[in-house]
């Protein structure tokens, strides 16, 4: 079932009348409004819409410094904006934006489907803020195979096995545990630090000093 009421809160009119325009088509009630933070905020507040499309820049602040807020009201919000403002899609996401499109990526159905699709609990982005998700998870994965932290203290242990040059059994023996359980860590492992195999692992704990803590044990029997 569609949205009952869409509020689009964009700073230019033309903006504002057009995606109303195509979201009424779609069979949504809409108001469209100047992008007040503390308004939209007030109103969400008295009288929640179903869904808000708000422009990046509001005039008493960004969006993200008060999305959160208006999502506590039970509102989804979509924000407005574009994926050359990289720190602005992640900020919003952050803050609880249930999606942010650019008015120059996508065409004026696609802010319908994207009401559809964040009332029903989903998500919507455009194709270029996509791109910018995709880096930022790339670079989280690139960044926990360098820390330490990442992994916890007996997925090192069996790391620092695998740099022993040890193999499933015998890291099951040197652990007490039994070869499945090593199994399941090193899966786990491997995903936490973005490799395929042992020998890949092993790579990465060298490179990046992983179990330089651990103490080795020499039981390969």
């Amino acid at each position: 079932m569609p949205a009952r009421t869409v509020v689009i809160a964009h700073s230019d009119k033309l903006v504002r009348d057009s995606v109303a325009y195509a979201c009424e088509r779609a069979g949504f009630t809409t108001v469209a409004c100047e992008p007040v933070g503390r308004d939209l905020l007030a109103h969400c507040r008295v009288d929640p819409p179903d869904v808000l499309l708000v422009d990046f820049d509001c005039r008493d602040g960004p969006a993200e410094s008060f999305v959160g807020s208006i999502q506590e009201c039970g509102v989804a919000v979509v924000v407005l904006g574009g994926a050359a403002f990289r720190e602005r899609v992640l900020a919003s996401l952050d803050a609880g934006a249930s999606g942010f499109m650019g008015i120059e990526h996508v065409g004026l159905e696609q802010f319908a489907d994207a009401v559809h699709s964040v009332h029903a609990g989903g998500v919507a982005l455009d194709p270029a803020c996509t791109a910018v998700v995709v880096e930022q998870w790339r670079e989280g994965r690139q960044r926990a195979s360098r820390e330490p932290g990442a992994l916890t203290a007996r997925e090192r242990e069996v790391l620092r096995a695998m740099v022993d040059g040890l193999l499933t059994k015998a890291i099951a023996r040197r652990l007490r545990v039994a070869p499945k359980t090593v199994e399941n860590h090193k899966v786990r492992i491997f995903s936490k630090l973005g490799v395929r195999n042992q020998a890949q692992a092993v790579g990465v704990a060298i490179t990046h000093g992983l179990v330089a803590d651990v103490p080795a044990a020499f039981d390969t029997q």
